[in-house]
């Protein structure tokens, strides 16, 4: 019984909810993430003679940049829409490859737009995960699926793209050693970020109809509150009036 309704949970989250498409997502950021990572150091140290403080200011710096960015993605979700979170992603990301195939496909390495579309891919991969953490969270809760079994597939998926990107960049690296342009890098990488944009039109009405859902809670959570607030006001009212009344009674009866 409890296999049977786990199944139909997946099924209602995964597939009629929308939630594989917000998997996909933490795949691609994970999966690039980790590719980044991988290609980051050899090439630094071949292109430019970087050693460990400047490949360490190099992190340093990708790590501030994705706070920055992890910062902005929730204010974005909290006072836009996580949509636009997610699009803003996924337009950094594909600006950040386009900058690396136009400026740095070939054999050298030029500094600037390297380090530039690495500043603009880490802002795109970290703007979006807050939205998109959200949206799974909200497709789970909305479909009645267990916390503990999606939490679970979710770092699974987590896992792979941290697991596929290494492996793909590493080969890209050995790729290098033939004499083959650094495009190669980009081009293996690539694909898995087109797929899940070319995916992003068959969600948005999903996104577009759980933002309305949040938005109607948020609303009638508000007029709750303001309900509540009102009805505390007339109880006070009503105890200042009666208190007023008692301590006149009061007054009189010492007069008298």
């Amino acid at each position: 019984r409890v296999k049977s309704d786990n199944k139909r949970a997946i099924w209602r989250v995964l597939v009629t909810g929308g939630g594989w498409f917000f998997i996909l997502t933490t795949f691609t950021v994970n999966f690039n993430l980790c590719a980044l990572e991988t290609v980051a150091t050899p090439l630094m140290e071949k292109q430019y003679d970087w050693h460990s403080i400047e490949n360490s200011s190099f992190f340093a710096a990708c790590a501030f940049v994705g706070m920055v960015a992890m910062l902005t993605g929730m204010w974005i979700d909290k006072n836009l829409s996580g949509r636009k979170a997610i699009a803003l992603g996924f337009t950094c990301m594909l600006s950040a490859f386009g900058i690396w195939l136009v400026f740095d496909g070939g054999l050298d390495l030029p500094k600037g737009p390297f380090l530039l579309g690495s500043a603009i891919c880490i802002f795109g991969l970290c703007v979006l995960t807050p939205a998109n953490s959200a949206y799974f969270t909200k497709v789970v809760e909305y479909q009645g699926g267990a916390q503990g079994l999606f939490g679970g597939i979710w770092s699974v998926f987590m896992s792979a793209g941290k697991s596929a990107g290494p492996i793909v960049a590493g080969y890209a690296l050995n790729l290098l050693d033939t004499g083959t342009g650094n495009w190669i890098i980009f081009v293996l990488c690539v694909p898995v970020l087109a797929i899940n944009v070319l995916c992003l039109p068959f969600i948005a009405k999903t996104m577009k109809d759980m933002d309305s859902v949040t938005e109607n809670l948020a609303e009638e959570n508000r007029r709750e509150s303001q309900s509540m607030q009102q009805s505390n006001e007339s109880f006070d009212a009503v105890n200042t009036s009666l208190l007023k009344d008692f301590t006149s009674d009061e007054e009189k009866i010492t007069s008298v």
